[in-house]
């Protein structure tokens, strides 16, 4: 029998999933073994397939290699203009990061400080509804 869906998760499919960009596929392709590696600071923009509407951004560090993601900013294109959306600190094996409901088709991942090189390994967009 099929698992059931938590009764907080709205939609689950991962909005980033066939996003289009320079690292988008290394960031949504659901695979261990695939990361954006890099030293900071740095960016990447996803372009996704269409326009949706989250309010979970959830990104993972590939572990094995080390937690080096000091800090970071997710970013939505809104009207044409970049927005600050969420920050963070460390990443580590996987962050949740629960914002204020977004409309968006342009998603920009800012990694701001990081200890050495660091290797991202998912990004995720979901909707989901939390109890009051």
């Amino acid at each position: 029998p099929a698992t059931p869906v938590p009764p907080f998760l709205v939609d689950a499919r991962d909005f980033a999933k066939g996003a289009r960009g320079a690292q988008a596929k290394a960031l949504t392709d659901a695979r261990s073994g695939t990361a954006w590696k890099a030293a900071t600071p740095t960016e990447t923009v996803l372009d996704l397939a269409s326009s949706a509407t989250f309010n979970v951004v959830m990104l993972r560090e590939d572990i094995a290699q080390g937690q080096h993601v000091a800090s970071f900013a997710v970013d939505a294109e809104i009207a044409g203009q970049w927005q600050e959306i969420a920050k963070g600190t460390t990443i580590g094996h996987r962050r949740l990061l629960r914002v204020e409901p977004v409309t968006s088709s342009r998603i920009r991942l800012r990694i701001l400080a990081s200890r050495g090189a660091f290797h991202l390994s998912a990004f995720a967009l979901y909707q989901c509804a939390f109890p009051e």
